[in-house]
């Protein structure tokens, strides 16, 4: 695409589940309080906090992630579709025309008249 830049985009959950975001997020906090009380640490992170941030929700947090990706994954594929049209329209830009001379001399071709001179 020639892009010069990298953009970042920001997906926010969904309104329909914008509660559930307030709650979820305190769960993390909750969670991550715990894992520091506990001594989690490396690897191990991930795996505490996703389990306990379920477990806090009563799995509430599942299908708010799962909203989330479904979201972010339908606004990538419009932006897909946007960059793919802008790509085409670059193209069809870019490509050679057929130039006023050929044209004559192709309609004349077909009529039975003599070419133009070109000079």
């Amino acid at each position: 695409m020639g892009l010069p830049t990298a953009t970042i985009i920001a997906c926010p959950i969904p309104k329909e589940h914008a509660a559930e975001g307030k709650m979820i997020n305190e769960a993390i906090e909750a969670a991550l309080m715990e894992c520091k009380e506990v001594g989690v640490t490396s690897k191990n992170v991930t795996p505490f906090l996703l389990k306990r941030v379920n477990e806090l929700t009563a799995g509430a947090s599942v299908k708010t992630n799962i909203a989330l990706l479904e979201n972010n994954a339908h606004v990538a594929a419009r932006l897909a579709n946007v960059l793919a049209e802008e790509d085409r329209k670059l193209q069809r830009a870019n490509e050679p025309k057929s130039t006023t001379i050929s044209s004559a001399v192709n309609k004349s071709k077909e009529s039975g008249k003599k070419s133009p001179s070109v000079v």
